[in-house]
């Protein structure tokens, strides 16, 4: 799942712009320790020809949800 730039917490969008410079920059180990860390957050970034590609993790995806479904569970027992 493609994320969209306004979906994205600040943090990671910061963090793909470092990457963007560096990869300008052809500082690939920087480039792809900042790939690394935005994958601990939850998102996996790809490189085409249309620069990076940003999507959820499954894994995230899997959590998020799960948060969802809890929010969701807390606010139909408080209208019982």
């Amino acid at each position: 799942m493609e994320t969209k730039k306004e979906s994205r917490p600040k943090k990671i969008e910061r963090l793909l712009k470092k990457r963007e410079t560096a990869r300008i920059n052809k500082n690939w180990q920087q480039s792809d320790q900042l790939r690394d860390e935005i994958f601990s957050l939850g998102y996996k970034v790809s490189d085409s020809s249309n620069g990076q590609q940003v999507h959820l993790t499954s894994r995230s995806l899997y959590n998020r949800v799960k948060k969802f479904r809890r929010v969701i569970d807390q606010t139909a027992a408080n209208f019982c």
